[in-house]
């Protein structure tokens, strides 16, 4: 059965990974949908099945031809971005392993490494730092990982990157002396 390229079937191919249907998926594919297949806001399988951390998924999708440095058209993110984010472990493994461009980085300037930092994700940023990722990285902001772990609070990441080489910048001493002035204040 051979089914038409569209975009109901494109959406059907992200929302089957979504819903971690692997079954649908894998039957999309074999019916000739495209593995990069894109819904309305340019989101991927590939990066549905990142979001749930689905590996299975992952791995049909990138067996099938999955461009794994695709982004999003409304915040620009990969796949790699959206598993780090969401804590997914495995996932992000897997993506570095298929050779997922780790430097890449969204509309903000935010690479994976900076939102596993921001969402205080130790096992990735660790995962991310022994793919050789580069931890110093400002985004258009000026904001590095470094500064996303320590202003939300997230001592073992930020004792991670130090350890790791990550740079006290002017900025980070800045939102440090804000924060603590911040915790301070009276009402």
């Amino acid at each position: 059965m051979q089914l038409v390229n569209s975009e109901q079937t494109a959406a059907a191919m992200v929302h089957a990974a979504l819903e971690g249907n692997a079954d649908i998926v894998k039957m999309l594919l074999h019916a000739g949908i495209d593995a990069d297949s894109r819904d309305s806001d340019g989101n991927t399988a590939l990066m549905a099945a990142s979001f749930l951390g689905n590996t299975f998924i992952i791995q049909s999708l990138l067996n099938s031809g999955a461009g794994i440095n695709a982004k999003d058209n409304v915040l620009g993110v990969t796949a790699l971005m959206i598993a780090s984010a969401e804590g997914r472990t495995d996932a992000v493994g897997l993506l570095l392993e298929a050779g997922i461009d780790k430097e890449a980085k969204n509309l903000k300037g935010d690479t994976a490494l900076m939102l596993a930092a921001y969402h205080g994700h130790l096992a990735i940023v660790k995962k991310l730092l022994e793919g050789g990722i580069e931890i110093n990285t400002e985004n258009n902001d000026g904001r590095t990982a470094l500064i996303n772990a320590a202003t939300r609070n997230h001592f073992d990441v930020v004792q991670t990157l130090m350890a790791a080489g990550a740079k006290v910048t002017p900025m980070l001493r800045k939102a440090m002396t804000d924060t603590s002035e911040g915790n301070n204040a009276t009402s």
